[in-house]
C-alpha cells in the first residue's frame, strides 16, 4: 500500500529549476488517495516563466470575485480563503504590472525579515564602521542558513516571505513587551497559512490566554471576510469547506503523514520525513536517484503515532526551557532570551506543519542569526557546530551546488528539516544552559 503516495515514486521526476519546489502535477495529484485527488498543477508555464502567484492565487481571486467558489476539482488552490481575497486587486491590473508589484512586495518583505531577524538575535547595526569582523561573519553565516529558502520563495512566487515577515514582526512586538500586538501580527500570518497558529499554543502554555485567543480570532476573522463579496448564495462558508476538504486531512487515519498536494520528496516537515522514509527507499541507477515504494510499509495509523509522538516531544522539549512572553524583561547580553525563544518557535513552525516545502523554512533566519552570534561572537562551540550542520544541510538541497543526485538524496533524507532541527537545538540548548546558570545563581547564599 502507498497510503496516498504520488505516482512519481518509482520513477525519476523531472528535475526542477534551481531554487524551485515542485507543487505537483495533474498526473500525480489525481492518484492521491485523499481529497487532494483532483487538484491540478499549481505551476503553469507561460513564456517559459513560472508564476504560482498568477496561476494559483490570482486565478483563485478571479474565481472568488466572479463565481464565489474556490475549492472545486478544477483548481489548485489549497489554502485558506483569505489570500484569494487579498489577491483580488491583482485581477484588476495587467499581468506584468501585477508581477512587478508582487516582486516589490517580496523584496520589501525579505529586506524586513533580514533586518528584524538580525535585531532579534541582538545584532548591532551593520552600518557602523567600528564593528568587529566577526559580526559581519556572523551575519553572513546566519543568512546562509535561510537564504536558499528565500530564493526558492522568489523563484516560484509564493507567499512565504510575506507570511514570514508578518510572524517576525510579531516576534519584534513580543520582544518589545507587547504580546497582544504580537498576537495580532501573527494572526494575520496565520490567516494566510495555518502554520503560525502554533503561536496560540505558545501563548496559552506560557499563561497568556488572551494573546492565544487573539491569534486564532484574527486568523478566523480574516478568513470570513471573503463571504462579504461572494456573489450568489452558497450552502457553506469557504472556511468551512477548506477545513473539511484540506484542514482535517492530517487527522484522517487512512492518510499517511506527509501526504499533501505535492510530491512527498518536497515535504521537509517532520511528518513528511516520517512518511517518506517509512514508505519509500532510495534507488540509484543510470538515471540517477529515484524513490521506489517499500514492499511492506508500516500502516498509516502507526506512522501517524510515530510522527505525532516526535512532534509532541520536540514541542515539550522547547516549552520546557522557555520562559514565555516575560523573557523580554531580561537585560539583553549577547543574544537575548526572547530572540532564542522566537528562533525556536520559528524553527518549530515548518517542522510541525503537515506540509512544509523549502520556502516555508525562510523563517529560520532568526534562529540562524542567533546560532551564528552564539558561535562566532560568544564563543559557544556547540552552537557553532550546529550552525555549520544547518548550513551544510541547507546547501545540500541546492541542485546547482550539490548536483542532481546528491540534492535528490538530501531531499529524500530531509536535509531541509535537519537544518531546522540543528538550529532548534542551538536555541534550546542555549536557553537550557542559561536556565541552569540562573538556578545555580539563585541557590547561592
Amino acid at each position: 500500500m502507498t497510503y496516498g503516495l504520488v505516482s512519481h515514486i518509482g520513477r525519476k521526476p523531472p528535475p526542477p529549476r534551481f531554487g524551485r519546489t515542485c507543487t505537483g502535477c495533474r498526473r500525480c495529484e489525481t492518484r492521491l488517495r485523499n481529497p487532494l485527488a483532483a487538484a491540478p498543477s499549481a505551476v503553469h508555464r507561460r513564456g517559459g516563466y513560472d508564476s504560482e502567484w498568477d496561476a494559483v492565487y490570482v486565478a483563485a481571486a478571479l474565481r472568488l470575485r466572479t463565481y464565489g467558489d474556490l475549492y472545486t476539482p478544477a483548481d489548485g488552490y489549497l489554502y485558506p480563503p483569505f489570500m484569494a481575497l487579498a489577491a483580488i486587486p491583482f485581477t484588476l491590473v495587467p499581468r506584468w504590472l501585477g508581477r512587478a508589484i508582487w516582486y516589490a512586495i517580496n523584496v520589501a518583505a525579505m529586506t524586513y525579515m533580514v533586518r528584524a531577524s538580525w535585531r532579534m538575535a541582538g545584532g548591532p547595526s551593520l552600518e557602523g564602521s567600528a564593528l568587529r569582523t566577526r559580526e559581519y561573519l556572523a551575519f553572513a553565516a546566519g543568512l546562509l542558513t535561510a537564504l536558499n529558502y528565500c530564493v526558492n520563495s522568489f523563484s516560484h512566487q509564493q507567499t512565504d516571505l510575506i507570511s514570514g515577515a508578518l510572524v517576525i514582526a510579531g516576534c519584534g512586538r513580543l520582544a518589545a513587551g507587547a504580546p497582544l500586538s504580537a498576537a495580532a501580527w501573527i494572526g494575520v500570518a496565520a490567516a494566510m497559512k495555518c502554520t503560525p497558529l502554533l503561536w496560540s499554543v505558545y501563548f496559552a502554555w506560557h499563561g497568556a490566554p488572551v494573546a492565544a485567543g487573539l491569534v486564532a480570532s484574527v486568523a478566523i476573522g480574516l478568513n470570513l471576510l471573503p463571504e462579504l463579496i461572494r456573489p450568489g448564495r452558497h450552502p457553506s462558508l469557504l472556511l468551512a469547506q477548506w477545513i473539511r476538504d484540506f484542514g482535517l486531512i492530517p487527522a484522517r487515519l487512512s492518510v499517511a503523514p506527509g501526504i499533501w498536494g505535492s510530491d512527498i520528496s518536497y515535504n521537509q516537515s517532520l511528518a513528511g520525513a516520517v512518511g517518506r522514509l517509512a514508505l519509500t527507499r532510495p534507488v540509484f541507477g543510470a538515471g540517477g536517484f529515484a524513490m521506489v515504494p517499500r514492499t511492506a510499509p508500516l500502516s498509516a495509523p502507526l506512522l501517524k503515532l510515530i510522527a505525532y509522538g516526535l512532534e509532541a516531544a520536540l514541542l515539550a522539549a522547547s516549552f520546557a526551557v522557555q520562559r514565555g512572553p516575560q523573557s523580554h524583561e531580561e537585560t539583553p547580553r549577547g543574544v537575548p532570551a526572547i530572540g532564542l525563544e522566537c528562533g525556536a518557535m520559528l524553527a518549530l513552525m515548518p517542522l510541525l506543519s503537515p506540509m512544509s516545502s523549502p520556502p516555508h523554512f525562510a523563517v529560520l533566519m532568526v534562529a540562524g542569526f542567533c546560532a551564528a552570534r552564539l558561535g562566532l561572537i560568544d564563543g559557544r562551540r556547540r552552537a557553532l557546530v550546529l550552525l555549520l550542520i544547518a548550513i551544510a544541510c541547507s546547501l545540500s538541497s541546492v541542485r546547482l551546488l550539490a548536483g542532481s543526485t546528491v540534492r535528490d538524496l538530501a531531499m529524500w533524507l530531509g536535509a531541509v528539516g535537519w537544518s531546522a532541527l540543528a538550529l532548534l537545538a542551538a536555541c534550546n540548548l542555549e536557553l537550557a544552559s542559561r536556565n541552569r546558570g540562573r538556578s545555580v545563581a539563585a541557590a547561592r547564599p
